[in-house]
């Protein structure tokens, strides 16, 4: 047994208390708004730590506070009677004692807290009087607009959709050219551009059906999506794609029907104005109907080369950053001259093209 009383610094020495926490915290304090403590406590709960917490239900401790707590999984209860414990137990063993409430008022005033380590028998008396408190308590659940059980309810609907989804062969492309938002959702829709989804992998593809569950639900999506915590990662867009049978909404190729090795080991390159060679794009595959799956940057993208025109997948020439394709045709509205190549695995230069304004001229 270790007992070490605090009459400085008690914040930190709080938290350095906390850090050693590994599987199991109880609080008990009248008051909890100080949210350096808040966030360590988040912390733990979010690597598995169990967390209970008792507070006063009145007006001082606000609830919205304790809303990343509640949905990461800790227990949040609220005593109907006033009480004035200030008590914690981390792991079973060690108790932070005194008369230190969890708030920023309390560091500005004239405290104490008595840390015991390494005594089951002294922090077995603080767990018994911590459930005697909260025999007193109701939930703090019903603050929030979703409970904890509301929201596994809307896991178990969305896996019943998902499920219900027809299961192409990875990879393939599927077509949102027509997203249905709720009114609820109407101010995503400039979050999502419409065009055809590159989907990888189940992993992808779950996520992007998950996202697109919720855009036609009538629950709020943003909300839910950081309540959940959930990842959401959009899929590379194309605008078209040519070459390939649209059925009801997916574009779907496979290796064995579409791949040949006949240009394995060859490479685009681009060539800027000076004629130096900006950047190298070796090949992956290449399709039989003409498309190419190549690696640039570990992205998979595909790209398409005719006998008079190029399709590549390059940054968009105008004001945004992000990427789409662009054919080798005229458009008017963009007017930047470049040069596309293709070489061997050697770096001799097999094919040069003029390209100016997606007009393409042969030297």
């Amino acid at each position: 047994m270790n007992s070490q009383v605090y009459f400085e610094n008690i914040r930190e020495r709080i938290i350095e208390t906390l850090d050693k926490c590994e599987f199991d915290l109880q609080i008990a304090v009248a008051w909890f708004t100080d949210t350096k403590l808040l966030s360590k406590v988040e912390d733990l709960s979010r690597k598995g730590v169990k967390v209970k917490i008792i507070i006063y239900d009145d007006h001082i401790n606000q609830k919205k506070l304790f809303e990343k707590l509640y949905y990461n999984g800790a227990e949040v209860f609220l005593s109907k009677k006033l009480m004035h414990n200030k008590f914690c137990v981390i792991d079973g063993k060690t108790v932070i004692n005194g008369s230190y409430n969890w708030t920023y008022s309390a560091t500005s005033n004239e405290e104490n807290v008595n840390v015991v380590t390494d005594n089951k028998e002294f922090a077995e008396k603080f767990v018994l009087q911590f459930f005697k408190l909260k025999r007193n308590c109701k939930i703090i659940n019903d603050f929030f607009d979703y409970s904890i059980n509301s929201l596994r309810l809307l896991e178990k609907e969305f896996e019943t959709y998902y499920q219900r989804k027809s299961k192409p062969e990875f990879p393939y492309f599927l077509s949102l050219k027509n997203i249905n938002f709720s009114e609820v959702n109407e101010s995503c829709r400039q979050s999502f551009k419409k065009g055809y989804y590159f989907i990888r992998g189940e992993k992808e593809e779950e996520n992007f059906y998950w996202v697109m569950y919720f855009l036609n639900s009538d629950y709020p999506a943003k909300k839910l999506f950081r309540l959940m915590e959930r990842e959401t990662i959009e899929p590379q867009i194309y605008q078209y794609i040519e070459g390939f049978e649209d059925k009801d909404g997916v574009i779907e190729f496979s290796r064995d029907r579409h791949f040949t090795d006949d240009l394995d080991h060859k490479e685009v390159i681009y060539i800027n104005r000076k004629g130096e060679i900006d950047e190298k794009i070796k090949y992956f595959n290449k399709f039989k109907n003409g498309f190419y799956l190549i690696i640039q940057n570990e992205e998979s993208i595909l790209t398409d080369f005719y006998e008079n025109e190029i399709v590549l997948n390059v940054r968009v020439l105008d004001a945004h950053d992000d990427f789409g394709i662009i054919a080798a045709k005229k458009n008017t509205k963009y007017g930047k001259f470049e040069k596309i190549g293709l070489l061997d695995i050697k770096g001799n230069e097999l094919i040069e093209f003029k390209f100016d304004n997606y007009e393409i001229e042969y030297p």
